[in-house]
């Protein structure tokens, strides 16, 4: 049985119905020198690539006035936010009203591959009715970190030990995703040959992002001989187990097929070593 893939974009823990055709913009941080030569000569222009500053993303956001802010009762990192803001139901949009308003963090995990997924703010908001229960919300988020939580830094590091000791292939898209990866476990008593239509584990994004990398690093099939297609569904099934008691072996790590601390950590060599 074949599974769509289904986008998403959860912003804070919501998944938010967004307009797909939007467009992200990425900041390169490049610097011109231009190279004086003589005069019978071609002079050309020194670029320097310095750094990659995080992403804009304008997006379009449809909610309903009978719609309910499923997500995470986020606040502003500075403690200045209404205690009581999530103590009754809120709709989407008046939740993404007051993140802008109280500088709220934005935590976006999307698997559209024109977004990427990572700490945002909110820098701008409209809202308008498109009719009395449809509301769009335009949003500009701007991707961004803060000094004290460096990894990415500004063209002079404020402490270059501290900066020198990371790796820096830990700011991709790639390890913040293995990195925010939840402890996990098989949640269904399904066996090799259990029929997949029949299991009873929920399809989570998290689990999705997971898969992905597993079957990126080769230890989740495509096919096997007695179950058939293998599909990426988001359920913590029997295959998933398999594949990370496959990973825990080559690590040398405790099998129990667990996703945990060092099943994380094996996740980002494979994503540092893929980059070598």
């Amino acid at each position: 049985m074949s599974t769509e893939l289904k986008p998403y974009f959860y912003i804070n823990g919501h998944d938010f119905p967004i307009e797909y055709e939007a467009e992200s913009e990425s900041k390169l941080g490049i610097v011109e020198n231009e190279m004086f030569v003589s005069a019978d000569s071609y002079g050309y222009t020194d670029i320097q690539w310095t750094n990659f500053t995080g992403e804009e993303l304008p997006i379009d956001v449809y909610t309903r006035i009978t719609d309910t802010y499923l997500g995470l009762p986020v606040q502003p990192n500075d403690h200045s936010g209404d205690e009581t803001f999530y103590n009754t139901p809120k709709t989407p949009h008046a939740v993404l009203k007051y993140w802008s308003q109280r500088g709220v963090p934005c935590n976006v995990k999307t698997n559209l591959e024109a977004y990427e997924s990572g700490t945002y703010i909110i820098k701008a908001i409209n809202q308008s009715n498109i009719s009395f229960s449809l509301i769009k919300t335009h949003l500009e988020l701007t991707q961004y970190e803060k000094p004290d939580e460096i990894e990415q830094t500004y063209w002079s590091p404020t402490d270059e030990i501290k900066i020198l000791a990371k790796n820096n292939k830990n700011i991709s898209a790639t390890a913040q995703e293995i990195q925010e990866l939840p402890d996990m476990q098989q949640s269904c008593n399904c066996v090799e040959d259990s029929p997949p239509e029949l299991c009873i584990a929920p399809s989570l994004p998290e689990v999705e992002t997971l898969q992905k990398y597993l079957r990126r690093y080769g230890y989740l099939p495509i096919f096997s001989r007695q179950y058939g297609r293998i599909n990426i569904t988001g359920k913590y099934c029997y295959n998933t187990t398999q594949a990370l008691k496959q990973l825990q072996q080559d690590f040398g790590l405790t099998i129990n097929g667990d996703c945990n601390e060092e099943v994380r950590r094996a996740l980002l060599k494979l994503s540092q070593s893929e980059g070598e």
